[in-house]
């Protein structure tokens, strides 16, 4: 059952259409309580490998959430210093830590390439 969760989401759905007669035999061999075990071992399988992008998901956007106070207040202070939000951000980018620094530090690239500040900003965002 192990080896379930490293297969691909395809090659997954067919092996869970695959073990309905597995269930079935079980249930006819054993009886109905080893099937609904068994039944309820390969939900909790499938249910945990659904789970863990949603997970990576959400701690990546905490260590976001939890950089973001610190990281306004330096660039509060760079533009109220007189820089501009280029600059700015290209100078608080290796003073942030995790992934918003290397974020502001990608941006403050694009800013100073041909790109558009709109389009550049909004993928700042997500």
């Amino acid at each position: 059952m192990i080896a379930l969760v490293a297969l691909w989401p395809e090659t997954r759905r067919a092996a869970a259409i695959a073990a309905l007669p597995a269930c079935l035999a079980t249930w006819h061999a054993l009886g109905p309580s080893a099937a609904v075990v068994e039944g309820a071992s390969l939900a909790a399988v499938f249910m945990a490998e659904r789970r863990r992008p949603i997970v990576a998901r959400a701690r990546a956007g905490a260590e976001l959430a939890r950089a973001l106070p610190d990281a306004l207040d330096l660039l509060a202070a760079c533009v109220e210093g007189g820089a501009t939000l280029d600059h700015a951000l290209a100078a608080v980018a290796p003073h942030v830590e995790g992934p918003l620094g290397a974020r502001f530090a990608v941006c403050a690239a694009q800013l100073r390439s041909t790109r558009p500040r709109r389009e550049v900003l909004r993928t700042l965002g997500g």
